[in-house]
């Protein structure tokens, strides 16, 4: 994302792999098992999902994770709140997601998400394609500047996982907050997607990811008071 500089933000792609779909790809400094867990634990889906800036928030975040369960996020913004909701349909820690997602302002056109994780020498290529109803509802999106506020979120993803030079990571591992005392695999900690939400007078349009629960072994928060994980 131009202007950025978070780690891996210039790896931001978003591209029409059909006349009915959007993929977006980035590449996050960290195992899949810590992007899984970021993307689908909802303490931490709360701390990056459409988090664009001061006044964003996500005051409900419910997640069933298991296929056929149900989730549900809303997002609240300086104007308002939106809402998006769906049904897990697939799941395979940590390579594949895929679930439905539904803009509750128009309830009657659902958007089927396939998220995919793909290990890189130990980095993580995230590849999110978002599948339409229709030719005009994708083409509805892409003119909404939804790219922008995608970056924005990956880019809080990313910070969440471990602002650079602060601690290692706001998630916890198992393994304790000394960076030095981690397996490898775990070192290289510096990183952790997707819907469009109207929310800012500046146009910048919410692309948040659709999360999902997972295993509670890596991640637990130290901010976390609730959470369905």
């Amino acid at each position: 994302m131009v202007g950025s500089s978070t780690v891996n933000s210039e790896s931001f792609k978003v591209t029409t792999s059909s006349d009915r779909e959007i993929r977006l790809t980035r590449l996050f400094n960290a195992p899949r098992r810590l992007v899984f867990d970021a993307m689908t634990k909802p303490e931490h889906v709360k701390q990056w999902w459409g988090c664009l800036g001061a006044g964003y928030s996500v005051p409900v975040c419910e997640i069933d994770f298991r296929p056929g369960g149900a989730w549900r996020f809303v997002n609240r913004h300086p104007k308002g709140e939106v809402a998006f909701h769906g049904e897990y349909r697939e799941i395979t820690p940590p390579s594949r997601l895929v679930f439905t997602e539904i803009f509750e302002q128009f309830p009657d056109s659902v958007s089927v998400v396939t998220t995919e994780f793909s290990d890189e020498d130990g980095k993580t290529r995230l590849t999110v394609t978002v599948r339409y109803p229709s030719l005009e509802i994708r083409d509805t999106v892409i003119a909404s500047g939804m790219s922008k506020g995608a970056g924005i979120s990956y880019d809080r993803l990313e910070d969440l996982v471990a602002p650079e030079g602060v601690e290692t990571s706001r998630l916890d591992t198992g393994y304790g907050r000394d960076v030095h005392h981690w397996p490898p695999p775990y070192r290289p900690v510096l990183a952790l997607l997707t819907h469009t939400v109207p929310t800012s007078d500046s146009g910048v349009e919410a692309f948040m990811p659709l999360p999902a629960r997972v295993p509670a072994r890596l991640a637990r928060s130290p901010d976390s008071a609730s959470g369905t994980g």
